[in-house]
């Protein structure tokens, strides 16, 4: 590699979430056409992270000799949409990756990645019995100060947080007739109750998406470079007691989220998933894919364009919601008749 890995690391995730090991290597997995997926997070004890290890396991097509030489490369970019960076994020939380990889039937690559990787580790090729292709993943000695709640390695939070962010990504295989499966499991010696830290899978599986309605419509008016977008949205009544909703743009296939609602405007008892999509959210994710990438104008414009759909979903959705803002109408122009 031309540039210094931890000097590169510093420079594009200064900050980032634990998360991000789980989405960049699900996001390579994908890329590498597996429809099988695995993560197993293995620890003793939530309050012994120097026994954490995490393995990824893929069915794709392996480290082939051009997918191992853009990982080798920093900035080497598979198209627009690729950073070329995401591997770096892994290097903030461990200290070794140990790579294997099997690819164009009974090849085998490994090797380790850390802040020394070279790239000439895994020119070395191997034989191998495995008919398959597929890579493993083992992320071990990890850097104790950095794992710092229940959220980052409890199977069933991850497994939302995939789900979530790649969504969009989700329901397009499911539109390309694509078969999936993540599966997550937590192996522990010491479970905890009290932050449902338990030893245990759960998976994802096409029927586990929400039903997403789609509206396609033109961005008229405003300041924007494609007129055409779609809008992707799931409404659902659940427990009278509960309330949940999200507002996401789709960025090169990954939801990242754009708060647009608040409590006062989503119901009790109403579960509310909106994601706009345009040719022209691609590729405006930042280096670190935390962040939408857009000029101040452009936000304004898209978030005001977004809200104006969703206010549109939720009044057709939900009759209570017009009633209700009548009705707020109507006793404001009662007490202030001066300002109706």
């Amino acid at each position: 590699m031309q540039i210094s890995i931890k000097e590169a690391r510093r420079r594009f995730f200064p900050n980032p979430k634990f998360e991000l090991i789980y989405l960049e290597s699900v996001a390579n997995a994908l890329d590498a056409g597996a429809k099988n997926i695995s993560i197993n997070i293995d620890i003793e004890a939530f309050g012994k992270p120097d026994t954490l290890v995490i393995t990824v396991a893929d069915d794709g097509v392996g480290f082939t000799d051009e997918n191992y030489a853009k990982f080798s490369t920093l900035l080497m970019r598979k198209d627009a949409g690729h950073k070329g960076l995401g591997r770096l994020v892994y290097l903030e939380y461990f200290d070794k990756v140990f790579v294997e990889s099997c690819f164009e039937r009974k090849k085998l690559r490994k090797f380790v990645f850390d802040e020394t990787f070279s790239g000439a580790g895994g020119d070395e090729i191997k034989g191998c019995d495995q008919e398959t292709t597929g890579t493993v993943l083992k992320f071990q000695d990890c850097i104790s100060e950095r794992l710092k709640t229940y959220d980052d390695i409890r199977q069933t939070t991850v497994r939302q947080a995939i789900l979530h962010r790649f969504l969009p990504r989700f329901l397009s295989m499911v539109d390309h007739g694509l078969d999936f499966r993540v599966d997550f499991t937590l192996n522990t010696d010491e479970e905890n109750d009290m932050y449902d830290f338990k030893s245990g899978t759960v998976s994802i599986v096409p029927s586990d998406l929400p039903e997403m309605k789609r509206i396609p419509f033109k961005a008229e008016g405003f300041d924007l470079l494609s007129p055409d977008w779609m809008l992707y949205y799931h409404i659902e009544r659940i427990a009278a007691g509960e309330r949940e909703y999200f507002t996401s743009l789709s960025v090169d296939e990954r939801a990242m989220d754009i708060p647009l609602l608040s409590d006062e405007q989503v119901p009790m008892g109403v579960k509310a998933f909106f994601i706009l999509q345009s040719d022209f959210l691609e590729s405006r994710a930042n280096d670190s894919r935390q962040e939408v990438d857009l000029a101040p104008y452009e936000k304004r414009n898209v978030c005001r364009l977004f809200s104006e759909k969703i206010a549109e979903v939720l009044d057709a959705e939900i009759p209570e919601i017009p009633t209700k803002n009548a009705e707020t109408k109507t006793r404001l122009e009662d007490c202030f008749p001066h300002l109706a």
